[in-house]
């Protein structure tokens, strides 16, 4: 079974560069675009990142994220977004990073979510 990242993304650029780190470890990528599919496919991801800058994802949400799913939930913001950052870690991020750190981080983020799919099949 392939592992999923399941992506909320504001900037469809940005969207592609974890199209670009899924597709590189062999991962899945698959992005909602509305709350309904972000919770229905919530169930079958491996790992969520959250675009915290998308104008509909809500505190809310991710606390309902981490009520109806085992996936890690990463969430990133701008630096500057103080307020969302809080709420996010607040609301039960797994992680919460600045975009510039996430960007970093991405790769390793993903490769671990495949690494984990290695040792499942052992």
């Amino acid at each position: 079974m392939n592992r999923t990242a399941l992506a909320v993304v504001a900037d469809l650029m940005f969207g592609s560069k974890i199209k670009g780190a899924a597709d590189a470890v062999g991962i899945r990528a698959f992005f909602a675009r509305t709350e309904d599919v972000l919770m229905a496919e919530a169930k079958n991801a491996d790992v969520i990142l959250l675009d915290l800058g998308t104008r509909w994802l809500t505190p809310a949400m991710i606390t309902g994220l981490k009520e109806n799913s085992t996936a890690q939930v990463i969430a990133f913001a701008s630096h500057t977004d103080a307020e969302t950052i809080k709420a996010a870690q607040a609301a039960g991020a797994d992680k919460v990073l600045a975009r510039s750190a996430f960007v970093i981080q991405l790769p390793e983020i993903l490769r671990a979510v495949a690494k984990a799919q290695a040792n499942a099949a052992k």
